[in-house]
């Protein structure tokens, strides 16, 4: 009985008591040719109507036009019903998740909540922790900007079947109090496309101080890999795999940008249609039956990818020889003691056969009650390990999340730093080293 209550508690210590850290990486270094994990720019500088400029760029992922006039671009707010102020105007460092009143097509991701935040951009990761300033967003402007310092300061949401605008008006910069308000806005539209519009921008970009909060203006992106160590503990790493930033140097106030995606692999359905977009030439997709997904292997679902093995399985070309049946059923993150069964009964063909057991009488009383207790006490513990499973898979697929988190940022091989951990399974570089930031309170 000792045996059978330290192994209850065992179990439940493990399904319910662990730490749980977060890991940031983000690529750094120059930008690479033809590389999706940096952003590329190829510009195109065009005239407009009445002398207008418009800069194209292509960023893989996305297009973007710069219009140097873009008034046309502004969406008024002012006046307009179903206009709504949120409660964070007069906060510092907040944000406030709005659900999106259509799906929202980020990076191809189909999202359905959005957080938006004080600090001039928009929240688009599952996961909330007290970094989201760092990467997953859509940044019209980044910056330190503190709306409490303002009383007619505002950041207005505007929601609708074909429009979702945030509208930051009349905030002010904490690193630069005396120099003026900022008033911008970012639109995003049902087909993904996404507007950066800009009223008023008293200085410019690449003089804003950058040293309590980054300065961005563009899109980011990244997967998490989620990692048990010895410990039982859930290590979530958060590997940022594209960003866009656009240009810095050029003049914001009444100007625009107008952002498209690029039609990428995960907005594939079928094994045909994943063909067609690798033949584009910009993203290598394959497809994996085991999933009924396409990819190229770097986008949200990267691991769930590699754990079903399409890394080594999927196909870029639909021949129905090396097609493999699609499962119904997608594989998960579990840990291998959840996945084992036990062998299944020989099923022999013919009718079937009655045989008359051999009479046998108990001896005493004592012996049935023995194996009664028997019985009672394997099936109490095959059910405390199924329950026990149950619950460490729900902890699993759920975001963790915890007060304290750890941000790395991955640098170049040769600097101090600490190593990666040997039990992320490939998902992280373990040959590059990381080296550690200090937590900060701020979005």
């Amino acid at each position: 009985m000792k045996s059978t209550v330290l192994f209850l508690s065992l179990l439940f210590s493990l399904a319910f008591s662990f730490d749980e850290d977060i890991e940031y990486y983000t690529e750094e270094g120059n930008e690479i040719e033809n590389s999706h994990i940096t952003t590329v720019f190829r510009s195109k500088r065009q005239e407009g109507p009445g002398n207008a400029t418009t800069v194209s760029d292509h960023h893989v992922y996305y297009r973007s036009q710069y219009i140097s006039r873009g008034d046309s671009y502004w969406f008024e707010l002012k006046g307009r019903e179903g206009v709504n102020e949120t409660a964070i105007q007069e906060l510092f460092r907040y944000y406030v998740v709005w659900r999106m009143p259509f799906p929202f097509p980020f990076y191809g991701h189909i999202l359905d909540r959005i957080a938006v935040s004080t600090g001039g951009f928009l929240y688009t990761g599952t996961f909330y922790h007290s970094q989201i300033h760092l990467t997953q967003f859509i940044a019209p402007l980044q910056a330190n900007f503190n709306p409490s310092l303002n009383d007619t300061a505002k950041i207005l949401v505007y929601s609708t079947a074909n429009r979702f605008t945030v509208q930051w008006e009349g905030v002010h910069n904490d690193d630069h109090i005396n120099d003026g308000e900022f008033t911008f806005q970012v639109s995003l539209f049902p087909d993904g496309t996404i507007h950066f519009a800009y009223r008023e921008i008293p200085l410019p970009i690449n003089k804003i101080n950058n040293d309590e909060h980054p300065v961005e203006v563009g899109l980011a992106d990244s997967f998490y890999v989620d990692v048990i160590d010895r410990f039982g503990r859930i290590i979530r790493y958060i590997y940022e795999y594209s960003r866009i930033q656009l240009n810095k140097t050029q003049e914001l106030s009444n100007t625009a940008y107008v952002i498209t995606p690029v039609p990428n692999c995960i907005i594939a359905n079928s094994c045909e249609s994943c063909s067609n977009i690798s033949k584009q030439g910009i993203f290598n997709c394959a497809w994996c039956a085991n999933l009924s997904r396409c990819s190229d292997g770097i986008d949200r679902h990267r691991q769930e990818w590699f754990i079903a093995g399409c890394h080594n399985q999927a196909v870029s070309t639909c021949q129905t020889s090396t097609v493999r049946p699609i499962s119904s059923t997608r594989q998960i993150f579990t840990p291998s003691f959840l996945t084992s069964s036990p062998p299944l009964p020989t099923i022999t063909s013919g009718p079937p056969q009655t045989t008359t057991p051999p009479r046998t009488s108990l001896s005493t009383g004592a012996e049935v009650g023995i194996g009664l207790v028997a019985v009672f006490l394997l099936v109490l513990i095959i059910l405390v390990v199924v329950i026990g499973g149950v619950v460490l898979y729900l902890r699993l697929k759920r975001p963790v999340s915890g007060p304290q988190s750890q941000v790395v940022y991955k640098q170049k091989k040769g600097e101090q730093g600490l190593d990666f951990p040997d039990d992320t399974d490939g998902f992280v570089d373990k040959d590059e080293l990381a080296i550690e930031v200090d937590e900060a309170s701020i979005l």
